[in-house]
């Protein structure tokens, strides 16, 4: 065997000895960058269009900060990859909402993601949110920057400088989110 191929055999041992290790940073790495609420539904309802607007997440590592209107929260995210459908916990230590914790589930289709998540503390058990359950989804896309007005990053490290069109930017409401800034 050639040192080119032991090298290759060596880094692969290592990458699957490892894997067990990084497995709750495996989600918060693939969905590094800016996010944008595409739509949702909270309690059954929908997210009225101007308010998902404003929603945005930007992942880097196992960090978050969650816009959506005036407020923010920052903190860490975690996920268990083993459990199906996947779960993801954000722990929110800075802006609104500190020291909650919102547990939810989520699932990446293409360029999209889905996160549902649940008042009660436990992880939700569908992706529907109605009124019963008390759920919120919430669709996600790769930012755009439509909110920023300037710069914003996506999956694939790229970067794109759009900006609001005139006339599109939202006024927000005041309403409780069950998902502070989320």
């Amino acid at each position: 065997m050639n040192v080119r191929n032991m090298l290759s055999v060596g880094i692969a041992a290592i990458a699957i000895a490892a894997f067990p290790a990084f497995s709750t940073n495996l989600f918060a790495q693939s969905m590094n960058g800016s996010w944008e609420v595409t739509g949702g539904t909270l309690h059954g309802t929908a997210i009225p269009a101007n308010v998902a607007f404003t929603m945005t997440i930007q992942v880097a590592g196992n960090t978050f900060v969650a816009n959506s209107g005036n407020m923010t929260s920052a903190g860490t995210v975690t996920a268990n990859l083993q459990a199906s459908p996947q779960q993801v916990t954000f722990k929110i230590d800075n802006g609104n909402d500190p020291g909650r914790e919102l547990r939810g589930i989520y699932k990446f289709e293409g360029q999209a993601m889905t996160i549902t998540f649940s008042e009660t503390g436990q992880f939700p058990d569908t992706f529907e949110s109605t009124a019963d359950n008390k759920y919120l989804t919430l669709n996600y896309q790769i930012g755009t920057g439509r909110n920023t007005g300037g710069v914003a990053g996506n999956r694939r490290g790229t970067q794109r400088n759009i900006t609001t069109p005139p006339g599109q930017n939202p006024k927000t409401t005041d309403g409780n989110s069950s998902a502070a800034a989320f």
